[in-house]
Formats: structure tokens, C-alpha cells, sequence
């Protein structure tokens, strides 16, 4: 039935990456505050204990090792973590426009290192070689880190 609605692995990947980019929207939305806060805010909660949050991140994981093996996920994959990095530098520019955020800061360098840095915290938070208190702290002082002191 799956490859009769899908038509093949590929598609059906494809299907769930979507599916994974949309519903981490859902739980990553800023709720307000100045621009370094919602960066905070959204970063952190791609670590948390709710089980979709985890169910999501391992899914975005598998299918990020098996575009490794699978040239037709990359675009996808590319897109999707593309349009979460821009949604980052949103924030940061939001963050660098009222103050919160050094404004020598490279919003999209740093949406990138950001993002790159969740993926690689969540990996070891979901095998349990972190703690989720551990992986939040060890997230919010490397987010500090990189966005540099509140001016």
C-alpha cells in the first residue's frame, strides 16, 4: 500500500520530510520577547521532552543519515534545513535591530552554526549520552556563545 500511494522509497521520504519540517513548526514558534530571546526560545525547543518533539528529531535524523545513501533526498533535506537557518536569521537580524545581539553579528553565519549545532546536541540527547537538562544547558551556553554578550 505504501509504495501504491507513494510510488517509491524515494517519494516516501521525500512525503515524510515534509511532513517533519511542518510539524516542527508547531512547537518551534517564537512567543515573543526581543530577538535574542525568540532565539533562544526556538533553538530550545527542538530539546525537549514531548514525545513528538522526539519522535520528530529522531525521524529528521534517520532521514538525514539516509540522504547520505539516497541523492534524491538531498534537495529536500537541503531545502528544508535551508528555510529553518533563514528562519533563524530572521531572529537574529530582529535581535540585532533592537539591541539584543552584537551588531557585528553575522545573521546568517550564525543561523547556519546555529542550526548545526542543535542537529548535532539533539543526536547525542536522543542515544541518551545527554541528559535532556544537560543538552539544553550545554545548547543555551553555546547559543550565548555564538551570539556573543547582550550589548
Amino acid at each position: 500500500m505504501i509504495y501504491h500511494h507513494f510510488g517509491d522509497r524515494s517519494t516516501l521520504l521525500q512525503n515524510a520530510l515534509e511532513h517533519i519540517g511542518n510539524r516542527a513548526d508547531g512547537y518551534t514558534q517564537a512567543r515573543g520577547g526581543d530577538g535574542r530571546t525568540m532565539v533562544i526560545e526556538i533553538l530550545l525547543g527542538e530539546i525537549q521532552d514531548i514525545p513528538a518533539v522526539r519522535t520528530n528529531s529522531a525521524a529528521w535524523g534517520e532521514l538525514r543519515g539516509q540522504a547520505t545513501f539516497d541523492p534524491a533526498l538531498r534537495p529536500l533535506l537541503a531545502q528544508l534545513t535551508q528555510r529553518w537557518a533563514v528562519d533563524v536569521t530572521a531572529l537574529i537580524r530582529i535581535g540585532v535591530a533592537d539591541g539584543s545581539i552584537p551588531r557585528t553579528a553575522s545573521a546568517q553565519q550564525l543561523g547556519v552554526q546555529l542550526t548545526a549545532a542543535v542537529e548535532g546536541i539533539s543526536a547525542r540527547w536522543l542515544t541518551e549520552q545527554l541528559s535532556t537538562a544537560r543538552a539544553r544547558t550545554l545548547l543555551r551556553s553555546l547559543i550565548e556563545l555564538l551570539l556573543g554578550p547582550r550589548p
